[in-house]
Formats: structure tokens, sequence, C-alpha cells
């Protein structure tokens, strides 16, 4: 038999009978089995090339499957497994057949220099292999993967602390911009250099797989890498994915891959279930860095930052895009908190001013406020999930890491660099930029107002009013008559921005910012959308405008000044809506009453009494008793708004008659209160109301309240002008 068929044969078997065998005893249920095989791929490996030269064509696939099996499940198997790389990589080494490796420094073990020669061989198959078919394979080509990775690094995870910024190097260094300051060389060389690309789509794709063990599998591998002096490059080329750049990249899918590659190279719990991997276990009881180093994220940290609150980014509403998102802010966080975590900072002149720290942190949690905004909504709502406290938990331990108490701290610090990325969304430039009703923008500005009202920690919002009270204004704006403005948009973005105005207006400890806002909000916002106008969304609008201008009296937030000119404006309205077919709202009406009337007393003259006194009486029958209690406090303070005289005749002779009917009323708690409203009457007309009282003493169920009355009304004395 000729040379030629000798080797055609040799190779036909080893292809057709030997690899298939090895690659099933790879994977044996026996652990004696496995150790066997070991050693076996040891001797075969050692016996080239003095025995026979045939086997080197198959030297990568018997390498592949020894490092295999120093990822197994077994202590043991994995022992011996180790001592036979060792062997074989001295062994090589010694007889000289060891290639060289593009970007070694001469440091390297001799099994990764070994390793690293073998790996343009290696990679590929394995690459090609995490696509196979089976869940078992695809776990095994992961693992190797990994254990390829960290063997060309000299077997240390956390290599790239030592190799980052200048240990490394070759064909295939990268470049990644380090602060916003220019560019720095990075390592990104080495055996494993030139196949990052392809080892990052390969991860990028079976991160996604709908098997929990893969996933696992996947993520150990990914931590690995970036583990690696190769992790500064993998962080540098991940910013593209996540950004959506490239033809056909601008998907939820593939910037759902950029992430979930960015939350495994950092060591982050990527997918649900499956728990970690054998490797990974140990690696982290041994010790071992899981994911990229502070170090190495540190200089990446801001331009990370920017990929993840990109104006696209944020747009897309995608819910597994969404919790991709977050695990990838959170494993920025707890892998680097000082990078992440700065507040604002101060120049030695003491300007403040926002270190690239202070940026980094805005550009994080302008994203976890945008998921926080997200939400409430669909397809984010889900009940199993809990995007919005685990959102909030990432931002806590920014607020851990930076040394302040409380949570609603960081989003005021960092409010005005998020409000810039926010209004950079709008329709439109620079001041003029207006936010949609129903869309991302507006739920993260709604979810930022909202923590940045803390009841916890008073007057964090009112500093940034200057900024906030003009948006509001512009996205909100009626005239006094209730026509929308041209300027305004449609009736769920008022609502929506009257809504994030209450919450504002209820916040503690702002009472020195609002009085200069409140004449605009009254005459441009509050008035105009307190008229009545038909329809439910009209109805919504109308009570939350009247539950923000009860707000602002009830905090004082309006001087007399303010009230006395625009109080003709006003009272027809409120006057209207007392007829209100909403209950609450008919409630706050009166209650906002009463503050006015509180504010200004002895201000109204006759024409507004006589007109609002009728629709006041008409709310005693209401068929809330909430509205009947809220009216009994406004009358009390309705007596004391104008001078008696504008209450004499008429008016006070009718409200008489109508308030000693309810006098008799079945709520004891309402016959109490219209005892004390009409003690105020007595100052008007005493004579009166002894006599209406003695002439109704005889139809009411207990003449209790009624005798007090005549009895306090004579003691006043006076006659009835």
């Amino acid at each position: 038999m000729e040379p030629a068929d000798r080797t055609s044969l040799f190779n036909k078997l080893m292809d057709d009978v030997v690899i298939p065998g090895l690659h099933k005893c790879v994977v044996d249920h026996s652990a004696q089995v496995r150790h066997t095989i070991a050693r076996m791929l040891s001797f075969l490996l050692r016996a080239r090339p003095e025995k026979t030269s045939a086997l080197e064509k198959f030297e990568p696939t018997l390498l592949t499957m020894l490092v295999t099996l120093s990822t197994d499940l077994t202590d043991e198997v994995t022992g011996v497994a180790e001592d036979c790389l060792a062997a074989v990589a001295t062994h090589c080494l010694t007889n000289n057949s060891v290639a060289a490796v593009a970007g070694a420094t001469g440091d390297e073990t001799e099994l990764t220099r070994y390793v690293g020669s073998m790996v343009p061989q290696m990679i590929p198959a394995l690459i090609s292999t995490t696509g196979h078919w089976t869940v078992t394979e695809r776990c095994k080509a992961l693992d190797t993967l990994a254990a390829v990775i960290k063997v060309c690094d000299g077997g240390v995870w956390d290599a790239a602390t030592k190799m980052a910024f200048g240990g490394g190097g070759g064909a295939a260094a990268g470049k990644m911009e380090v602060d916003g300051e220019g560019e720095e060389e990075v390592g990104g060389g080495g055996a494993m250099g030139p196949f990052l690309p392809s080892v990052m789509d390969a991860l990028c794709r079976v991160l996604q797989d709908d098997d929990a063990e893969v996933i696992t599998a996947a993520s150990h591998c990914a931590a690995a890498l970036g583990a690696s002096s190769q992790g500064p490059a993998l962080l540098e080329l991940v910013v593209p994915r996540i950004r959506g750049e490239g033809a056909g990249m601008d998907t939820p899918q593939n910037r759902t891959a950029g992430l979930l590659l960015l939350t495994a190279a950092l060591g982050g719990e990527v997918g649900q279930g499956g728990g970690a991997s054998y490797a990974m276990k140990r690696a982290v009881a041994e010790g071992e860095v899981v994911g990229a180093s502070e170090t190495v994220l540190a200089p990446a940290a801001l331009r990370l930052s920017e990929a993840l609150a990109e104006p696209g980014l944020m747009m897309m509403e995608d819910l597994t895009l969404t919790e991709a998102l977050l695990d990838a802010c959170t494993a920025m966080i707890r892998r680097a908190p000082a990078a992440c975590s700065s507040l604002r900072e101060f120049g030695s002149a003491g300007e403040e001013e926002f270190g690239a720290a202070a940026h980094t942190c805005s550009r994080l949690v302008r994203a976890l406020v945008q998921i926080q905004g997200n939400a409430e909504v669909a397809p984010f709502n889900d009940a199993e999930l809990s995007l919005a406290e685990d959102a909030l938990a990432a931002v806590e331990e920014i607020g851990k890491a930076a040394g302040v108490a409380d949570v609603s701290v960081v989003y005021s610090d960092h409010l005005d660099p998020i409000m810039d990325m926010l209004m950079a969304l709008g329709e439109g430039e620079g001041d003029e930029s207006m936010l949609s009703s129903s869309t991302p923008q507006l739920r993260a500005f709604d979810a930022l107002m909202r923590r940045v009202s803390s009841s916890e920690v008073a007057g964090l919002s009112g500093p940034h009013l200057e900024r906030l009270v003009p948006i509001i204004v512009r996205h909100a704006k009626q005239g006094r008559s209730g026509a929308m403005e041209a300027i305004a948009t449609d009736a769920e973005l008022q609502l929506s921005m009257l809504a994030i105005l209450e919450t504002l207006l209820s916040a503690p400890g702002n009472e020195q910012y609002w009085p200069s806002h409140t004449p605009v909000l009254l005459q441009e916002v509050l008035v105009g959308n307190m008229v009545w106008k038909a329809g439910r969304v009209a109805s919504t609008v109308r009570k939350v405008a009247v539950a923000c201008f009860y707000s602002l009296l009830h905090n004082g937030y309006a001087d007399k000044p303010v009230l006395f000119a625009i109080a003709p404006h006003v009272l027809p309205i409120l006057k209207t809506d007392l007829d209100d077919y909403d209950a609450s709202t008919r409630q706050l009406v009166c209650i906002s009453l009463k503050l006015m009337f509180e504010a200004l007393p002895g201000a109204m003259s006759d024409q507004p009494v006589q007109e609002l006194y009728p629709s006041l009486l008409k709310r005693l029958d209401d068929s809330s008793d909430e509205v009947r209690y809220a009216v009994c406090q406004t009358f009390k303070a309705f007596f004391l708004a104008a001078p008696p005289a504008a209450f004499r005749g008429t008016v006070i002779d009718y409200t008489l008659d109508q308030l000693l009917v309810h006098l008799d009323d079945q709520d004891p708690a309402i016959q109490g209160l219209l005892f004390e409203v009409i003690q105020n009457c007595i100052p008007i007309d005493a004579p009166r109301v002894a006599k209406k009282a003695a002439a109704v003493r005889s139809a009411h169920r207990s003449p209790k309240y009624v005798d007090e009355l005549v009895r306090m009304a004579n003691e006043h004395g006076g006659a009835a002008p």
C-alpha cells in the first residue's frame, strides 16, 4: 500500500471511528472512563512527532477534548486533565514544536504558549459547536471556550488588572476612550485577540438561547473573557452593538444581545433559572475574579453609560430589552461603584461641576428612571416582574456608594443632566422642544418628578423649579376661558403634566421657591383647566387641576395680592364646578373655596356672595357625605369672607331656612358642623337667627342645638338693621 493511501486510510479511520468515539467518551457517565480518556489524549498528543506525524492534523481536536475534560464536574477528572495538559505543553515546548504567538511577552506559562499556538485551529471549531442542536454540545463547547480563554491568559482570571494598560498588544490591540479625554491603548492582542469579534458574536447569540443551562455556560464564558486581558477590548467592542450601530443592528434583539454580553462580561446575572455552572461556582469558591474587574471597567464606564442611555435605546419599548438594560446597569454599579456613583463635584474656585464619574452616574440614573417610568404600562407591568423596584434598588446602590442617606438625593443631584437628555428627545429644538403624550420620555419625566418629590427628604425639588415649571406650563397651558392654546397638544398630555404638577406641589420643604411661580401657574395653567367641559378625559383634567389649586392654597404658596387678582376669574369657575358629576371634584372645590375665603377675609362684595350661596346650599343635599362635610366647613369661612351687610336680607334669610332644616340631619357629625356654621350667622343678624331657630324648635327631633342657638343669639343682642 502506498504511503498516500495509508495516510488517507488513517485519516478516514480517525474521522469516522476514533474521533467520534473519543467525543462520546469525553461525556461518558463514568468518571473512570473520562479519567482514562484524559490520560489517553495526553499520550496521543505527546506521541507527536517522535512516533508518528499522522496525528498532527488531529492535534487541535485532541487538545480541545483534553481542555474540555479540564472543566469536568469531577475533581479527579479535572485534576488529571490539568496534569496531562501541563505534561503535553512541556513535551511540545521541549521538542520546539510550538509556533510563536503574536503579542506574546515571553512571561507566559508553558501551557499558555502551547494552547495559544493552537487557538487558530481550536476557536473556529468551538464557535461552530456553540450552535449545535443539542444542549449538551452547546454547553460543552462554551465551557471549553471559557477554559481556553483562561489558559491563554496564563490561567489567571484577573490578568486584565495586570495587563490592561500596556501588558498586551499586537495586531488586534484596540483603542478605548478614557474619561472622554482621547484614546489610550488597551490590551487586545495575544492569541485570542484576532478571534475576539467572532467570539463576541457567538456569545451574543447563545446568551439569548432558550435553554437556561446554555445561558449559564455562555455567561461563564463571557465572564472569563471579561476577566482576561481581552476585557478592555471586549468592553469597547460591545458599545456599538448596544447603540445599534451598523447595518441591520438597530433592533431590540441585537441591542439586547449587547446588553446581555456586557452584563455577563461584568459577572452579572443573565437569564432566569439554571443556576451557576460548576466551573463558575468553583471559580468563585477559589477566589477568582468572575467578570471584568473594577480596574478594567472604570476607564470604560463613561462610554458604556453613554451607550446605556443612548436616545434610540431609551425609546424602544421591548420587555426583554428593558430587563437586559436593568441587568447591565446593575452589573456596572456593583462592579465599579466608585466609577458609577459620583454626585456633583466642586472645582477649586467653588463652582459646581460634573466629573467623568458624575456624568457616568447621570446616564445610569437616566436609564434606570426610564425603566421606572415604563414599569407602569404594558408590556412592562407584568405581575411576576418587579422592574420598578429593581431599578430603584440599583439607584439605592448608587446612593449607598455615594454616601447619601436617601435615594431621592441621587435623583435630585442629577436632575439637570437627566432633563437635558429627556428634552433632547422632544419635538423641536432647545427651549421649544416638546414632550408627547404616551411616550417613553414623558413617562421618564413623570418618574423623575415623583422621585424628587420625596416626603422623606424635604426641599429636593424646589431648587429645580426654575427649570421645571416652564416645562409644565408649556405642556399644560390654557387660557382663562379654558380654550386650549395653540402650543398645547392634547388632553392626555395636559393630564400627565397636571398630575406631575400636583406631585411637585405636595412635596414638603419647598415653601420658599413656589410663591414666585404661583402667578403664572394660576393664570396660564390652573384657571383655564378648571373650566367645565364635557367628556371623561376633560373631567379628569378638571379634577387634577382643582387638586393642584387646592395644594397651592393649602401649602400657602399664593399670597393675598395674587389671590385677590385671580379671584374674579376663578370664583365663577369654581361655582360651576360645584355641580361637577365627580364627587371628589366637588369636595376639592368646596375645600378650595374655604381656603380662598380664609385667605381673603372680608374681601368679597355683594355680587359674588349672591352668586355663590345658592350653589353652596345645594351641596348640603349632596349624595356624598364627604362633600356635605366639606361644604359645612366652606360655609363657616364664607360668612367671614365679606362684610356682614353683604349677607343681610334675602341671602341670610333663605340661607338660615336651609341651614336649620339640615340641622336636624340624621348624621350627628353634620349636625355639629351646621351648628358651628349657624353660629357664624349670629354676628350678621342675631335677631333673625333667634327668631328662625325658635320657630323650628318643635319640628326638630332634639331641641338641643336650636335652644343653644337661641340663647347665643339673644346674648349677642342687637337689632336687625
